[in-house]
């Protein structure tokens, strides 16, 4: 870890980046074999050419996502950010290419070096900011997500995570009430799949509405409506419709965890230490 890493841009964003570039690792290597994932905060004292992009002297945060697999010649190594280019049978291509975009659009640029047979290192070079910015809070606390699917809650644990919340899932209804009862401060606010066909949604939020007085937002897919007297009367104070957008997510928690003024600020501080963490 690196003390003062802090970047621009959307937290997800940043996020999805660094889980593609393990994800691609884990891919190109053999079974078992360990992906290394370091992180720095440099300086620059001048001008320094990457093998994709040009930066200009500056503080800089570098993530570095290294592996011994199979590497790549300098053909592949030359066409691996361009959309829909790929060497695996079932890939898109698009993971890398959006990558490289974010990157791209905070200023930043990527360094990679690779070698057939050895391995390769991905290093994502980021402009940091100042550790700390007057009037900017950070975000946190935690938050109980209540979902039917174990997948799907992994998803959605993964993108509070990068919002920079812990969050606790649960498919079981009665041991996330059986959570509240145990410890009714633990949580800050509670996430719920509407469910209208089993136990969760409405039904479990009016008996957690009991239990404890936090803020509950309901998870709708898009197809989904309820009636506003209905949300009002458990009380739920918010919707969030499905697919999650993280900049709409982030807005809803921030608005019912008092962060409103940070909520307001354009673009987002992120603490990459955080992200590549997760």
């Amino acid at each position: 870890t690196a003390d003062g890493a802090i970047v621009d841009g959307e937290p997800a964003q940043l996020q999805q980046v660094i889980h593609n570039l393990i994800r691609n690792a884990i891919q190109a290597s053999e079974p078992g074999a360990a992906v290394d994932v370091q992180l720095e905060r440099l300086r620059l004292p001048g001008r320094r050419v990457l093998s994709h992009g040009e930066l200009p002297s500056g503080a800089y945060v570098c993530i570095r996502v290294s592996d011994t697999g199979r590497g790549m010649d300098e053909a592949t190594r030359a066409r691996i950010f361009e959309p829909f280019f790929t060497t695996r049978p079932a890939g898109t291509g698009l993971g890398l290419a959006t990558a490289f975009e974010f990157v791209q659009e905070q200023a930043g640029a990527f360094d990679v070096r690779s070698a057939p047979g050895v391995g390769s290192t991905f290093a994502v070079w980021l402009p940091a900011l100042p550790e700390a910015e007057p009037g900017v809070s950070a975000a946190g606390g935690t938050v109980m997500i209540v979902g039917a699917a174990r997948s799907a809650l992994q998803d959605d644990e993964e993108i509070l995570a990068a919002l920079g919340y812990e969050p606790i899932g649960y498919t079981d209804p009665d041991a996330a009430l059986t959570a509240l009862r145990a410890e009714p401060g633990r949580f800050d606010l509670l996430i719920v799949e509407n469910q209208p066909a089993g136990s969760l949604g409405l039904a479990f939020a009016r008996r957690a509405a009991r239990i404890v007085d936090r803020p509950i937002v309901l998870s709708l897919s898009a197809t989904d409506t309820v009636r506003p007297e209905v949300l009002s009367a458990i009380p739920i104070v918010d919707v969030a419709h499905r697919p999650w957008r993280s900049n709409a997510l982030a807005l809803t928690l921030r608005r019912h965890l008092g962060s409103e003024a940070r909520s307001a600020q354009p673009r987002r501080r992120v603490a990459a230490e955080r992200a590549a963490a997760q």
